[in-house]
């Protein structure tokens, strides 16, 4: 069993610290109006005064950490300031993408940071500027990833039912640009031959991912009218006059178990070519976490079933 958050090797955390200490400052220095409102934003997602914090949580997507394990899978000593700038550039595309899907699915987020979104997308670029000419390769899977992205985000926003098709395309396209920088980790070290691999991780992770978000969340999306895959496997294996709720508690939970179990083994399976100690050891402290998750929903179901038979 895996107890401690491989997410917290000293060696990333000081990075993730030094790539943080500058969006501070650069936000600061040109965006004095919106430093407030956006810095108080940031720290609402970590939960903490530190906005980095987001991304060391035991819980959090790797989106940071994937493109240092990829390097230290390459070299005993990965370069620190290319590694900051990656850090530094994924954060601002996530802001971007996080502020976009807040507003669309109506959580909250305040429509008055919107103009942050050209000046994350910029710093986002130009931070692979540095270090990419624009004939580079690289800039072809830039912006074919961000087209893909683009597209299949509008798109789920049309879709009412979610098939497992529909899920699996859904899921790792929309998360796709972090893959961004593991091209670049790549282009960087001339070793393109290993990027397949590491794409095919990411998809499987994105799928488990987005599957236990389903699961997690399926009571706060069935209130909002947010559609996933799991309220659209409900909708059609839900007996007739049988609510959601009803059948989730009959049958959609351990469905969903089910396909977070099949999903948890394919990524431990995507993991294994990685050459990366450190990733095989994240997948394995994501999946007991996310069965201690299971256990405690599991509990909740068999506190209300019990009470329901005795209520009838």
């Amino acid at each position: 069993m895996i107890s401690t958050n491989p997410m917290s090797d000293s060696r990333f955390v000081t990075l993730v610290r030094s790539a943080f200490s500058r969006f501070r400052a650069e936000l600061m220095r040109s965006n004095s109006f919106l430093f407030d409102p956006v810095w108080s934003w940031m720290t609402q997602l970590s939960g903490s005064p530190r906005p980095e914090d987001y991304y060391l949580k035991s819980g959090s997507a790797p989106i940071l950490f994937l493109p240092w394990c990829l390097e230290l899978s390459l070299t005993p000593a990965p370069e620190a300031g290319f590694q900051t700038d990656l850090i530094y550039a994924s954060a601002n595309k996530y802001y971007f993408v996080r502020l976009v899907d807040d507003v669309m699915d109506g959580h909250g987020a305040d429509q008055n940071l919107l103009p942050m979104l050209g000046i994350w997308d910029a710093q986002f670029q130009s931070t692979y500027c540095q270090y990419f000419p624009p004939e580079h390769s690289f800039w072809d899977y830039f912006h074919e990833t961000l087209a893909r992205s683009a597209n299949v985000t509008a798109r789920e926003a049309t879709l009412t039912h979610i098939d497992r098709k529909l899920f699996l395309e859904c899921s790792t396209a929309k998360s796709c640009a972090a893959t961004i920088a593991l091209m670049a980790v790549c282009c960087r070290r001339d070793q393109l031959d290993v990027f397949p691999d590491w794409l095919r991780f990411w998809n499987s992770f994105a799928a488990w991912n987005q599957m236990r978000d389903d699961l997690l969340d399926w009571h706060r999306d069935l209130q909002n009218g947010i559609p996933s895959y799991l309220l659209s496997e409900g909708e059609r294996a839900k007996r007739p006059n049988e609510s959601l709720e009803d059948w989730f508690f009959r049958d959609g939970c351990d469905w969903a178990t089910q396909v977070l179990s099949e999903m948890t083994q394919q990524m431990k399976k995507q993991a294994r070519p990685l050459n990366s100690p450190a990733v095989e050891q994240y997948v394995d402290f994501r999946a007991q976490d996310l069965k201690e998750e299971i256990a405690r929903i599991n509990a909740g179901v068999k506190a209300l079933t019990a009470l329901s038979s005795l209520e009838l």
